[in-house]
């Protein structure tokens, strides 16, 4: 069984954090410098009290909200972060609770950085190739920064 993204949906924290900001306290770099540096002028960041699980939540929410899917079809919610709400209970399993998904759903965490969207993906298509899934849903998330 083939299988392919479907949609896409993004979260990202209301705070944000700017280059101009950073050279502010960084006199000797200044924003141009940051830029040509990292490639980002600006870097988004969590509230004190925002853990993983509530920004996965909120991007799963969006997804369907903004693609018009059933919940009730998703029947594996796969969360790649290097930064998890606790080691048990998974935040994947956080997640489903908070979004509403079915109990049918299964849910696990990936524990990975920067490839951990490429490992998602590979175990999700592997998961629909199985023929047991139909519908996975891949979030990535992390708290790097409060």
């Amino acid at each position: 069984m083939k299988s392919y993204i479907k949609a896409i949906s993004t979260y990202f924290p209301k705070n944000t954090l700017t280059n101009d900001t950073i050279s502010e306290q960084f006199p000797e770099w200044n924003s141009e410098k940051i830029l040509q540096k990292i490639g980002i002028e600006q870097r988004y960041i969590a509230d004190k009290d925002e853990c993983a699980s509530d920004m996965a939540a909120q991007a799963v929410l969006t997804l369907i909200e903004e693609h018009h899917l059933d919940k009730n079809t998703i029947d594996f919610l796969l969360l790649c972060t290097q930064t998890p709400d606790h080691i048990l209970p998974t935040t994947a399993c956080i997640v489903q609770d908070k979004v509403g998904l079915p109990t049918t759903c299964a849910a696990l965490d990936i524990n990975q950085g920067c490839s951990g969207y490429i490992y998602g993906l590979s175990v999700a298509s592997s998961l629909i190739a199985s023929g047991n899934f139909k519908n996975v849903v891949l979030v990535t998330v992390d708290t790097y920064t409060k």
